[in-house]
Parts: C-alpha cells; sequence; structure tokens
C-alpha cells in the first residue's frame, strides 16, 4: 500500500518513483498494489481506478473507461485541471500498456 507516497516531491521525482514502482515492483505481473494519491498522474497507468466520495465507492473500473465517459468522477477532475493537463493525462493513458 502506497498512501500519498510522493505528495511531498516534486513532478520530477514523483515520475522516477512511478517507474521505479512500474520496473520494479510491477514487472513481474504478480502484484497489487492499492495506491492513494493526490496526483492523477500517479494513478492514471493503474489497472483500475477507484474514486471514493464521502467514503463511499462512487466509481470503479479501468482508467481508459472512466475517462472516455464524460460523466465520470474521474474524468471530471481529470478535465478540471485544464485542457492541456487533462489531454497530457489522456494520452498518458492511451499510452499506457496495461
Amino acid at each position: 500500500m502506497l498512501d500519498e507516497a510522493t505528495a511531498s516531491v516534486d513532478v520530477h521525482t514523483d515520475e522516477r518513483i512511478q517507474l521505479l514502482i512500474q520496473n520494479r515492483i510491477l514487472a513481474p505481473g504478480n502484484t497489487t498494489l492499492l495506491v492513494i494519491a493526490h496526483r492523477l498522474s500517479t494513478i492514471v497507468d493503474s489497472s483500475r481506478v477507484l474514486v471514493m466520495n464521502n467514503g463511499s465507492a462512487r466509481e470503479y473500473d479501468t482508467p481508459r473507461a472512466l475517462l472516455s465517459d464524460p460523466s465520470s468522477a474521474f474524468s471530471s477532475m481529470v478535465d478540471r485541471l485544464g485542457p492541456e493537463a487533462a489531454r497530457a493525462l489522456r494520452a498518458q493513458c492511451s499510452a499506457s500498456v496495461r
């Protein structure tokens, strides 16, 4: 479990930590990792996303499925980052191979 593991680091360091997690921890393919994060870029490559609201599950699906639904809470959170950041996250999700 990673609970805000990169909350107090800069974006560059966050990216390096994410690559390390993907290449060293998740690469074998038999690992479940629960990640609690405030940076959407941290979770957009995940195999599944659970969006919580007031302690209840609001939605649960692949990032790609959630981002393709304009009414999804996850898609709305991404859109609120602004057009450029939203495009970048959607591209990151599309490039993800999971």
